[in-house]
């Protein structure tokens, strides 16, 4: 598990700029046990979805699953929560539930 603060960095296709991809940086803000996540304080925006994440070390650690934004009400969006799972879930997940041999 990476420790909260520890900075990471994704890659995505965001619409916004097409076709170039972008890269997005952050820091562990926290984890949730079910299902396996780690909580980003960093943006996670349209067509971003699935891209990896690296640690520090340029370690693949996960892929971006969502964006959780923070609503205080239905006018203010304040900044959110990208939300990724880690990559030892996927290859269980992989090799389990789909006969994938991972190298």
């Amino acid at each position: 598990m990476l420790a909260r603060g520890a900075e990471v960095g994704w890659l995505g296709f965001p619409g916004l700029v097409e076709p170039e991809l972008c890269f997005f940086h952050g820091n562990v803000s926290g984890s949730l046990n079910e299902p396996p996540t780690y909580l980003i304080d960093g943006v996670a925006i349209n067509g971003v979805s699935g891209g990896p994440v690296f640690d520090e070390r340029a370690h693949l650690i996960g892929l971006v699953s969502a964006y959780i934004p923070n609503r205080v009400d239905a006018q203010t969006t304040l900044p959110g929560l990208a939300a990724l799972v880690p990559i030892n879930g996927i290859r269980f997940f992989m090799e389990n539930n789909m006969s994938a041999r991972i190298l």
